[in-house]
């Protein structure tokens, strides 16, 4: 899934599940606005995969408390590689991760826009520096406040700065 626009979705903008084939995803140069408007999900959900990258994405505005990304995990998730992406509060849910993937996966180089983003790791929530000693990931990440981000302009074939 390279370079589209995906607004408003009634539920998750990409879902990507694998099953026991890996597939080699790659969720790459995505904007993503304003999904999940009736179900708790993550912008980008994943279930089952492996071998996947993610990097270069843009999230905002995800509806009814979901997060910018969720990792669901399951026994064939392995090879997640998280990087390099935009995510940006309201709300200000970022990551969510599930106990059964917290091995499988590297996330780094991510810029998160909120004030106190949060983010959860099985069944915990945490602040971004708790999130960071847990997981031991997203060291080379930031925070920054959304008010200092200035919101993509979408449209077709562009990628926001």
């Amino acid at each position: 899934m390279r370079d589209n626009i995906v607004e408003s979705a009634y539920g998750a903008g990409i879902f990507v599940n694998d099953r026991e084939t890996g597939s080699h995803n790659e969720i790459a140069n995505n904007v993503l606005q304003e999904n999940g408007a009736h179900q708790f999900t993550g912008a980008i959900t994943m279930e089952e995969v492996s071998d996947a990258e993610v990097h270069q994405n843009t999230v905002q505005g995800q509806g009814s408390g979901g997060f910018a990304l969720r990792l669901e995990g399951g026994p064939h998730t392995r090879a997640v590689q998280i990087t390099d992406n935009i995510f940006v509060g309201s709300p200000v849910n970022m990551l969510y991760v599930t106990e059964r993937a917290q091995a499988v996966f590297v996330a780094d180089r991510n810029f998160y826009h909120a004030k106190q983003p949060r983010f959860h790791w099985g069944t915990q929530e945490y602040s971004f520096a708790g999130w960071q000693k847990v997981s031991r990931q997203d060291s080379h990440s930031q925070v920054a406040d959304p008010a200092l981000f200035e919101p993509p302009q979408i449209s077709p074939g562009t990628r926001p700065n």
